[in-house]
């Protein structure tokens, strides 16, 4: 075993402190537009009118998002930046190719999340369900899941560098061909894990591997048997 002077330390992720502007211009949510650009607005208490919510390439700057619900929301190749997101519900939601910096989501009701190749740093999610996460190919540092409950984690193939999940649930996790550094684990309940070799750069609790023993051995073909007698 290395010097504990060796050993590298699971650092921490850097996530932002949002600082509210002084005054934000009221809009209606059917106002928004596919490559729209807004900057310190708030939208807020609304249900989208429409089943489907395309919000393609706009650009959120300094803004606030409350108490909105949608059916299916696109915010495929967006930039949302500094921005807050609280106590939204999204049946269906799509981030797939947008870039996330400096925001946060309290509260936030997520059914199926689709946001592969999508870019994320220094965000935090606190108190929010997923049903299924779909982070494929994602490259997201610096993010923390906050007493959130994630049915399905799946971030195979992605990059995935200072992710911390203090109190949160996870009840399946899929890391396949992730990149992973200073993954922080250790806060997290996890339930069953896909592909035990995609931990590789995670930080783990001995307890929680422990309790994880018949999902390990699953995924690396063991066998497990009680002693006879």
């Amino acid at each position: 075993m290395l010097p504990d002077s060796r050993v590298k330390k699971t650092v921490a992720p850097r996530v932002p402190t949002l600082k509210k502007p002084s005054v934000l211009a009221e809009m209606r949510m059917g106002a928004v537009e596919p490559e729209g650009s807004y900057d310190t607005i708030r939208i807020e208490g609304q249900h989208a009118a429409d089943a489907i919510s395309d919000w393609t390439l706009t650009t959120f700057l300094d803004c606030s998002l409350e108490n909105l619900t949608f059916e299916t929301v696109l915010f495929d190749h967006a930039a949302i930046t500094s921005t807050r997101f609280a106590g939204c519900g999204m049946v269906h939601s799509s981030f797939v190719n947008a870039s996330i910096c400096s925001s946060t989501f309290e509260h936030c009701r997520f059914g199926a999340c689709d946001a592969w190749d999508c870019e994320t740093r220094s965000v935090i999610f606190t108190g929010c369900r997923f049903g299924y996460l779909n982070l494929r190919g994602a490259k997201w540092h610096d993010v923390v899941f906050q007493d959130c409950v994630i049915d399905d984690f799946d971030a195979a193939h992605a990059v995935l560098g200072r992710i911390a999940f203090p109190g949160t649930t996870i009840h399946a996790i899929n890391l396949q061909h992730a990149v992973a550094d200073d993954v922080d684990l250790r806060g997290a309940e996890l339930q069953e894990i896909h592909d035990v070799a995609g931990l590789r750069g995670t930080t783990m609790l001995v307890d929680q591997i422990s309790q994880l023993a018949q999902s390990f051995a699953a995924s690396l073909g063991i066998r497990l048997e009680e002693p006879e007698g």
